[in-house]
């Protein structure tokens, strides 16, 4: 998820929950999709768009169902809904790579609740025999989540419910408030994390951490594990950089797994909504271009060739805002919409059309 830091003057948002505590959120019109005509530049153009008002989207389950966040699984065929999950407190859904298996929450209110994990395909559901509360969970394979406690242990938790402790603590260096342990990702024998802002390694071979880079605000591997996308703060002069209210911008940045290629993709004011297709090719991302609306332009890039198409326009921010389907040819943005000042959730379905045979189904 993406963070900032705190002396950063912006409002951008990262829950909706927030944005309507803070009331400084966007108050965006309808999305605007523009006409790409160059197709020697721009690889995508629009086929159509449907929009859902007051649904959010966690994930794409097939090309035809999306999962909510009610745990409703939609078909965007026949617009009806069914539910999932038969209990208003479930919560912290999260999909595995092969869309077979969901791994969620059901708590109240200030209490710990219980962990499941749902077999889609069956609708058999097991509960987790894990007592402490979930950080930072993610699909290694998938059959298997690793995730943090709020100790810093790390632990896995398999589809048949077996839960094994990793032999390595995971502890922030500072005490500040952002000083925490974020983005735990596992490629091989190698874990990638954020300590506070500074990205780190530790190789489970050597039982050596490293520090890599500073002032990385979002970090996110490709299905295929082989690059990491990640968000650098850059301040226009350096020695700004730990002061409050610091003026600079953000670089989009892709490297490999080794460390040893390096691209810039893109920089902004602000970016946000990294996500990956599912061939690990295209990456879809937001940029803000006003700091009074928080309005975003949305850009996919093509990793591999290089080329960038601007898609769409007038988007407000949302958490976990973007998801490609598994053909790679739709994605979901979830914004926001106001009803008498109100803001709601509201889910727009791009069907995207490739101007480059090499980006058609995969």
């Amino acid at each position: 998820m993406k963070r900032r830091k705190i002396g950063v003057k912006t409002c951008l948002l990262t829950t909706f929950f927030f944005l309507l505590l803070s009331g400084c959120g966007p108050k965006p019109g309808e999305i605007e999709v523009l006409e790409n005509k160059d197709t020697s530049y721009n690889k995508f153009s629009l086929q159509r768009m449907d929009t859902y008002k007051k649904i959010y989207a966690v994930d794409w389950i097939t090309d035809n169902l999306f999962l909510d966040s009610r745990f409703r699984l939609y078909n965007v065929k026949t617009n009806k809904a069914h539910f999932l999950v038969h209990d208003r407190n479930a919560r912290e859904a999260l999909v595995s790579p092969n869309k077979k298996y969901l791994f969620y929450r059901i708590s109240k209110f200030n209490q710990a609740g219980n962990y499941y994990i749902l077999n889609l395909q069956t609708k058999k559901k097991i509960v987790l025999p894990i007592k402490e509360q979930v950080w930072e969970p993610s699909w290694v394979n998938n059959e298997t989540i690793l995730f943090l406690t709020n100790q810093g242990d790390a632990y896995y938790v398999n589809t048949s419910g077996e839960v094994t402790k990793i032999n390595h603590s995971f502890q922030a260096t500072g005490d500040g408030v952002e000083d925490q342990i974020f983005e735990l990702i596992q490629v091989g024998e190698q874990f990638f994390y954020l300590d506070g802002y500074k990205l780190m390694v530790w190789s489970r071979n050597t039982n050596q951490t490293k520090h890599l880079m500073d002032n990385i605000v979002d970090l996110v591997l490709s299905p295929d594990q082989t690059k990491l996308a990640f968000i650098k703060q850059v301040p226009k002069d350096p020695r700004d950089y730990d002061k409050e209210g610091f003026i600079g911008y953000e670089v989009l940045m892709v490297m490999d797994v080794k460390g040893s290629r390096q691209k810039v993709v893109a920089q902004g004011d602000s970016i946000l909504g990294l996500n990956w297709s599912g061939d690990s090719k295209k990456l879809s991302y937001l940029i803000s271009k006003s700091s009074a609306t928080n309005q975003s332009e949305l850009y996919i890039a093509d990793i591999i060739g290089g080329d960038i198409t601007l898609l769409a326009t007038n988007i407000g921010p949302y958490y976990k805002q973007m998801e490609w389907n598994p053909s790679g040819n739709g994605l979901l943005v979830n914004s926001l919409f106001y009803d008498a000042d109100e803001p709601h959730p509201v889910l727009y379905i791009l069907h995207l059309k490739s101007n480059d045979k090499s980006f058609q189904r995969y």
